[in-house]
């Protein structure tokens, strides 16, 4: 699980990487506050703090985007790595699914059993019987 901690960390690095290309400084300062916030409360575990600071990072991007402050094209990119921080931290708190354990069936090979009945009854027409001449 700590590799996966880091790879979300990595992730939300990237966001503030993305962030400081933007027209003016301001944004980028503000987006990279965000970034830093929910890298730090990622790390320590705080998954829902970590989602909750990542709202805000989107909403500040759709605000930045809408007043021309950030590119379409820069905030697209933000956008889909938001997306991906998203399914990393769902995967992370997830409930651990049960493991399946193997059950055990016993198969009949009809390998062994008792061979001496045929299942018939009375004699297999050998010897003297009824309507058999002798006696």
């Amino acid at each position: 699980m700590r590799r996966t901690t880091r790879a979300v960390i990595m992730t939300i690095a990237a966001l503030a990487l993305a962030g400081c290309a933007s027209p003016s400084p301001s944004p980028a300062a503000a987006l990279q506050a965000l970034v830093a916030d929910a890298a730090d409360q990622a790390q320590s575990g705080d998954y829902a703090g970590a989602t909750a600071t990542i709202d805000d990072l989107e909403n500040q991007v759709a605000a930045d985007r809408s007043s021309g402050r950030l590119s379409t094209d820069r905030a697209d990119a933000i956008d889909a790595t938001i997306a991906l921080v998203r399914a990393d931290i769902a995967a992370l708190t997830a409930p651990a699914s049960p493991t399946p354990h193997p059950t055990s069936t016993t198969v009949s090979t009809g390998g062994s059993g008792n061979h001496g009945d045929n299942g018939s009854s009375g004699n297999n027409g050998n010897g003297k019987g009824k309507g058999k001449g002798g006696g």
